[in-house]
């Protein structure tokens, strides 16, 4: 059980790197060239660490229902969920990011009883809508009047809300989807298969959608500080952060887990103020108090 609950913490830290060093990336890259960048660092990754759990790189043992939920799955969630996720980085920074991404549970937890019927308990019930409480805290509070002297200048915007709503949406859509693909396969190649199929169907669209592969390979090497930011999110998020969170529901129980990997708009709080110099008010951490608490009243009900 300790080993399981420091897991827990620990992912959440990581998420939290992770996310920061994606903001960071994403200013210098773009949300295009970084969603395609991204996505083949963690196939890296992740064929690293399955080739050291299973003896080989590839999820062989998958069967085609498998891939075609998971592969579903990662074209709603890693595909068009990522594409917002990334602009609410850019738009509106880490931090309200998160906080909007509080969303994600309620929306799988209302995905799963419409499709699966299972159908939500009193306390899951008064979990989202203390959930929403706190998103609505942070959200309607009003934006300095200055920014922040050294900082980044995040303050939500109504484009920065829309995309970071829309992001938890497909973000908890494309959960259940991949449940259905998750059942007899384990969590390390079930991500493996999601992040192949979206960095597949990404590499087709990107020239039409992007800017075209020869323009971002010149932004790479016109910008190897994002490429950097992107390299250490990507292994601070997809490849340690999975890895943690595998380790904590292991370990202890699946509700504890994933309430302690919910607390990143928590956890990500110090990064906000060292690195991306935020002056935080009580109301903006308040809300994210209550936002993850009602997650863990959710997960745990």
């Amino acid at each position: 059980m300790p080993i399981g609950i420091l897991a827990g913490i620990a992912g959440s830290f990581l998420w939290a790197a992770g996310s920061s060093s994606f903001a960071m990336a994403v200013r210098r890259l773009g949300v295009f060239n970084l969603n395609l960048l991204r996505l083949q660092l963690a196939l890296i990754y992740l064929a690293g660490l399955l080739w050291i759990l299973t003896g080989s790189p590839l999820p062989m043992h998958a069967s085609g229902a498998e891939w075609f939920w998971l592969g579903l799955s990662a074209v709603v969630g890693l595909v068009v969920g990522d594409l917002f996720y990334f602009g609410a980085l850019k738009e509106i920074g880490p931090r309200l990011t998160m906080v909007l991404f509080t969303f994600a549970p309620p929306v799988a937890a209302a995905g799963e009883w419409l499709a699966w019927d299972h159908p939500l308990g009193p306390v899951a019930m008064a979990g989202i809508v203390l959930t929403m409480a706190g998103v609505a805290v942070v959200v309607l509070e009003k934006p300095p009047a200055k920014r922040p002297d050294g900082g980044y200048g995040f303050t939500l915007s109504k484009r920065g809300l829309a995309l970071g709503i829309l992001a938890a949406v497909f973000q908890g859509a494309g959960l259940v989807l991949s449940k259905a693909g998750l059942e007899h396969l384990d969590s390390v190649s079930g991500t493996f298969i999601r992040m192949a199929v979206a960095a597949l169907c990404f590499g087709i669209l990107f020239p039409f959608i992007g800017p075209g592969l020869r323009a971002a390979f010149r932004t790479y090497k016109e910008q190897p500080k994002g490429v950097a930011f992107a390299m250490l999110g990507a292994f601070f998020g997809p490849f340690l952060g999975v890895t943690m969170s595998l380790v904590a529901v292991k370990y202890t129980h699946a509700g504890i887990a994933m309430t302690l990997l919910s607390t990143t708009p928590i956890t990500i709080l110090p990064y906000s103020v060292f690195v991306f110099k935020e002056k935080l008010t009580l109301r903006a951490v308040g809300g994210a108090v209550i936002a993850v608490a009602g997650v863990a009243m959710l997960t745990l009900g």
